[in-house]
């Protein structure tokens, strides 16, 4: 698997700003990514470098999130549990209001495919 640029990021609006883009970079500003949007939609580039830039921050908790739940049985926020001996052992299906559940969905969307 890929590692990311170890965080933090930081958000920036160019100096020559135009309205079109904004930019995402480490604090010693490197380059990570670049927001375009099409019109003069100024803040919604920037809400979007700002979610990109907190990327790292979301990533860590989710995964600090996913630890507190070690419950060796199922899942102690949404109450879903192992399946029984017939079922699927791999699987843990969590209700989809279950923050652990969408922490897992979350981090999987980070992994290659």
């Amino acid at each position: 698997m890929s590692k990311f640029t170890p965080g933090p990021w930081i958000w920036d609006e160019p100096s020559n700003w135009m309205g079109l883009s904004a930019r995402v970079c480490t604090e010693k500003y490197e380059p990570i990514a670049q927001v375009t949007v099409s019109g003069w939609k100024k803040r919604q580039a920037l809400a979007t470098a700002r979610l990109i830039a907190a990327a790292p921050d979301l990533y860590a908790a989710c995964v600090a999130a996913m630890e507190m739940d070690n419950d060796p049985y199922g899942c102690n926020a949404c109450g879903a549990r192992l399946p029984t001996e017939e079922e699927d052992k791999t699987k843990l299906v969590h209700k989809e209001e279950c923050w652990i559940g969408k922490c897992i969905l979350a981090l999987a969307k980070t992994r290659e495919r």
